[in-house]
């Protein structure tokens, strides 16, 4: 049976839904479980310190099918203890139709993530990663073995192991207390203490351990051929017998500089843990991203990359706040992109994305929030910008020609629409922001 529901952002999943390709529904115990997920998933989140606590991921709630969960504003993977699995993609509209199979839309989300601070440009520059029977939990795993085949192919690290043994030869140091304890009567033997050196330190203990446990969870022939081949290279390593003991283990220095992003992986997958910091006693492993921080991270690489010839590029810029009290600074502006042409260094261009689907109503607002209009409002004041441009993602409701642009005096806000997909080109993305550029120019 295919164990996969895949839904976009908003949409609603209660014990009716059904299994992709198929009329299997996710039933009573499968949607208990994953409501007892989302609820703990939620608490995490309220008491998180980097969030208001009325801001729940999850939302769950009754109609009239009876009681539904639903993502808010995060995509990813949930999969149960028992090996369903949830996909949340992003909502996208395409110029040409709808994308039925969700390819397209796998594969702007997999251009999103590589961009992320999780995923090694390295490595997924080049890498084919295959979308396998559209299931994105695949495609994470295929995600963290070509990272590990990465390690491999520059060589595992080694390092001293502490190791104390009653052995037949001696070597190192005598243990003379344990010598006398255990080998009273046995003369041949050495209790010895040395120092071996060996690829079987904690970093790779915990790398074979997760190949292990992927050859379990993953269904994608490609995956199961490349984790039985990199375990290959692991045979001189144990298996981890205490996790958290092995990740208290951890080196970072600079010979373990191309750990540092498998062993993020390597943490989410062994303790089930998300990208999101969550750590439960659900059972179930979550790879969940932020859709702001998603679009945002593309968004801004495809800046840099665009107007690096002619501008400075600040990201997530810093240093100016708001307002004082008693000669201290307070609320802290941090807009998403800062640009500073190179030829007058002056000139300040703020750009802010936001990852909501506006409406074509103008006695509405658009259905943009009077809230970020404030904010962009105090990013032009205090930057001393007249051009500041807010990145939305293109919806149906919009056209080619669709402009809409807010003044206050010398102050003037753009909202700028971002394609994902057009009829007439490659990289809609990239040329939207090229055609940003060209408006700046104008």
């Amino acid at each position: 049976m295919n164990k996969l529901i895949t839904v976009h952002e908003y949409e609603r999943i209660n014990k009716n839904s059904r299994f992709d390709g198929g009329d299997k529904q996710l039933g009573e115990n499968n949607f208990a479980e994953l409501k007892f997920f989302v609820e703990k998933y939620n608490e995490m989140y309220s008491k998180s310190e980097d969030t208001d606590d009325v801001f729940n991921v999850f939302q769950v709630g009754t109609n009239s099918d009876g009681e539904y969960v639903r993502s808010k504003n995060y995509v990813g993977v949930i999969q149960l203890k028992n090996g369903v699995k949830i996909q949340i993609l992003p909502k996208v509209d395409f110029d040409d139709g709808d994308d039925k199979d969700n390819k397209k839309t796998i594969s702007i989300f997999i251009k999103m993530l590589k961009t992320l601070k999780y995923f090694s440009f390295k490595v997924f520059n080049n890498a084919d990663l295959k979308i396998h029977d559209n299931n994105i939990y695949e495609v994470f795993i295929g995600m963290y073995l070509q990272q590990v085949l990465y390690l491999v192919k520059k060589g595992l690290k080694s390092d001293y192991n502490h190791v104390e043994e009653n052995g037949n030869f001696y070597k190192g140091k005598l243990d003379f207390n344990n010598h006398i304890k255990y080998n009273y009567a046995h003369k041949e033997k050495f209790y010895i203490i040395y120092d071996e050196f060996t690829e079987n330190r904690a970093e790779n203990r915990l790398i074979k351990t997760t190949l292990l446990k992927l050859l379990r969870l993953s269904a994608s022939e490609t995956n199961l051929k490349l984790c039985r081949q990199l375990l290959i290279n692991f045979e001189n390593v144990d298996v981890s017998q205490d996790v958290d003991k092995d990740f208290n283990s951890v080196k970072s220095d600079r010979n373990t500089i191309d750990y540092s992003q498998v062993l993020i992986w390597t943490k989410v997958f062994l303790k089930n843990q998300s990208f999101t910091s969550f750590e439960g006693n659900t059972g179930a492993l979550a790879l969940l991203f932020p859709m702001e921080n998603l679009f945002e991270s593309y968004i801004a690489t495809v800046v840099k990359s665009v107007f690096s010839e002619d501008y400075n590029v600040s990201c997530q810029d810093k240093g100016l706040y708001l307002l004082n009290e008693n000669g201290k600074k307070i609320f802290a502006l941090r807009p998403d992109i800062v640009l500073t042409k190179k030829s007058a260094e002056k000139a300040k261009i703020i750009m802010d994305t936001k990852w909501k689907r506006l409406t074509n109503n103008r006695s509405a607002n658009y259905g943009i929030s009077q809230a970020d209009m404030y904010q962009m409002y105090a990013y032009a004041k205090e930057y001393n910008s007249n051009s500041v441009y807010v990145l939305y993602p293109k919806v149906k409701e919009f056209d080619d020609n669709s402009q809409i642009t807010f003044n206050n005096g010398d102050i003037k806000i753009r909202i700028f629409f971002i394609e994902f997909q057009s009829k007439n080109e490659r990289q809609p993305i990239e040329k939207s922001i090229e055609s940003l550029k060209m408006d700046l120019i104008n």
